[in-house]
């Protein structure tokens, strides 16, 4: 948590721990496959990528956030930009 939040930020760290957590949370309460979130594009319960459940993805969201924040914001959610 300490990179996603920001080196040297215990705020930042204690932020996106709790951010972390609420969403791995409300993931696995999520009863929905991707076919429900996308019929509308034409993706049916049959297929392989239709079945995939929103609860069986949410032990990828730590490593997502990680790689998203990297790309989004090098020095984390409340770090301090180095001179």
């Amino acid at each position: 948590m300490v990179v996603v939040g920001g080196l040297g930020s215990l705020e930042g760290a204690f932020l996106a721990a709790m951010i972390l957590g609420l969403l791995q949370t409300f993931a696995v309460s999520i009863n929905a496959n991707f076919a429900d979130i996308f019929g509308f594009i034409g993706l049916d319960a049959t297929s392989e990528v239709g079945r995939i459940t929103i609860a069986s993805l949410a032990p990828l969201i730590p490593f997502l956030m990680l790689v998203l924040i990297l790309m989004v914001r090098p020095s984390g959610l409340m770090g301090d930009r180095e001179v």
